[in-house]
């Protein structure tokens, strides 16, 4: 479950290439193991150089303590009247499941536009994720014809209450249904508001087991969309004193994962935002997601340019293509 390959390049440069099955720790957990490795690096394997860290069993403790009932009456609340799930590409269950690649495409978030983005979430006294979340919900119900969407998230799982949870190493993360609902007079800046306050009133309650919504709602399925926000801290002072007590340099990481989904909206805010859709190439073609990361990145745009702009009036199209329903 766990590999890791050394390829040299060059007398001073090798390529170090880690496999591990998602089972064993998260995305959060990843610069606790590359400064861990480091040090085991400089010091020959002699794990007494590594700082003592609470467990995963900590963890495993706080969530039995935990008011189960409460957070299952919480969901059930939360997704009272879902009957059906928001689906996207409803034929993607049953697609011939030709290849396991994955695509990615950008979206084309230049500077200026990034800068606008966090203006805006700063103004409106919402997140950058809430921000995101809000536009693909509202793209969301456009194509599906819906004003009430449910999509997925996946949140940290790493409870303030554990101490030193933040550098435990682990599978913390979980994949929860995210519900916004709106009326078509809603302003965007509405809908992003209540999506704030939904979500924070959830904030208690994100260990609940998708398993266990899915059997309290009677449905197999929610959603086939997800929507990711890569937001964990990196201790750099850290990974350069293990650099230094390695006696090596890490000159860059590229990270390589798979989705579950059809679609997936990636967004990384380090060291500022971007956005793309990674999508199984066996369920969709490039050109389609090109079209579905134009889109969002109009409603995007829209969002910035005047958050008061009713939910009935965002324009997802380009102009050639309401050209071409309208002439």
């Amino acid at each position: 479950m766990l590999r890791l390959t050394l390829v040299r390049m060059a007398p001073a440069r090798s390529e170090l290439v880690l496999t591990a099955h998602h089972a064993l720790f998260d995305g959060w957990s990843l610069p606790v193991i590359m400064s861990d490795l480091l040090r085991l690096y400089g010091s020959r394997g002699d794990a007494s150089v590594l700082p003592r860290v609470r467990g995963f069993k900590d963890f495993l403790v706080h969530l039995s303590r935990q008011d189960h009932e409460e957070t299952a009456r919480a969901w059930a609340e939360e997704l009272a009247g879902v009957d059906e799930p928001t689906l996207l590409f409803p034929g993607a269950a049953s697609a011939e499941e030709g290849s396991s690649g994955i695509g990615h495409v950008e979206l084309p978030l230049g500077t200026e536009e990034v800068r606008g983005l966090n203006r805006r979430a700063s103004e409106l006294g919402v997140t950058v994720n809430t921000l995101v979340q809000g536009a693909w919900a509202v793209l969301l119900g456009q194509l599906t014809g819906r004003r009430d969407v449910v999509f997925g998230a996946t949140v940290s799982g790493r409870p303030p209450a554990v101490t030193d949870v933040d550098s435990m190493v682990g599978m913390f993360i979980n994949t929860l249904p995210v519900r916004v609902a709106w009326s078509p007079s809603d302003s965007l800046a509405d809908v992003l508001h209540h999506l704030q306050r939904r979500q924070a009133a959830l904030l208690d309650h994100h260990h609940h087991g998708l398993t266990e919504i899915h059997r309290a709602t009677g449905l197999k399925t929610l959603f086939d969309t997800l929507v990711v926000f890569e937001s964990y801290p990196v201790d750099r002072d850290e990974l350069n004193d293990a650099n230094t007590a390695a006696g090596i340099t890490f000159t860059g990481i590229r990270p390589s994962t798979g989705t579950h989904y059809p679609l997936t909206v990636m967004a990384d805010a380090d060291p500022h935002l971007r956005l793309n859709l990674q999508y199984q190439e066996h369920v969709l073609d490039r050109p389609t997601v090109e079209v579905l990361a134009g889109r969002l990145t109009r409603v995007l745009a829209q969002l910035v340019a005047d958050p008061s702009v009713p939910v009935g009036r965002v324009e997802v199209l380009e102009p050639a293509e309401r050209a071409l329903l309208l002439e």
